[in-house]
């Protein structure tokens, strides 16, 4: 009924929204992994699963990039090396995720629009050289336990993960 009793309503709606900027946000999930590790040590009773943080990582030659997402539970620090390695880390090569030689950057290509996510830093003391890779901000990666539910053939398993997401504003 709008529509019809309104018409230039409508039209002056739909130019408005076009003209709205949209939000170029990119949200993709990289990993699912378990929300419990039960350490080797101590009480060896599950605990909680966490990201503890996560990294970038360049293969100059190739020009690829990729992240590595590192989890932890609450005794790790406590249990050091009794405890386990511990939850295993995600090493994930984003789709568009690149290196670029010639501006020292971490960049993410997608939609036609360039992201910086890091910049590289070469250092050299003496002989040996190495890079540092220091994160700009404008890509991240967060976690969140998630609920899931997956249909075996014969009934539906329900199950809780931490899922993994690569963000870019």
């Amino acid at each position: 009924m709008f529509l019809r009793s309104h018409p230039i309503s409508v039209a002056l709606l739909m130019a408005a929204t076009l003209a709205i900027p949209m939000s170029a946000e990119t949200k993709m999930k990289i990993a699912s992994i378990g929300p419990q590790y039960t350490p080797k040590a101590g009480s060896q009773l599950p605990e909680p699963v966490s990201m503890r943080g996560y990294f970038f990582e360049v293969e100059k030659e190739t020009g690829r990039a990729r992240v590595v997402i590192d989890y932890t539970y609450p005794n790790q620090a406590a249990y050091g090396f009794d405890g386990g390695a511990g939850p295993q880390p995600t090493m994930a090569q984003i789709p568009g995720l690149r290196y670029d030689p010639a501006s020292k950057a971490v960049l993410y290509d997608a939609a036609g629009r360039s992201v910086v996510c890091a910049t590289v830093r070469d250092q050299k003391v003496l002989f040996w050289s190495r890079s540092s890779i220091v994160p700009t901000g404008a890509c991240k990666i967060n976690s969140q336990p998630m609920d899931q539910v997956a249909d075996t053939g014969w009934n539906i398993r329900r199950f809780r993960t931490i899922d993994t997401f690569f963000e870019v504003d």
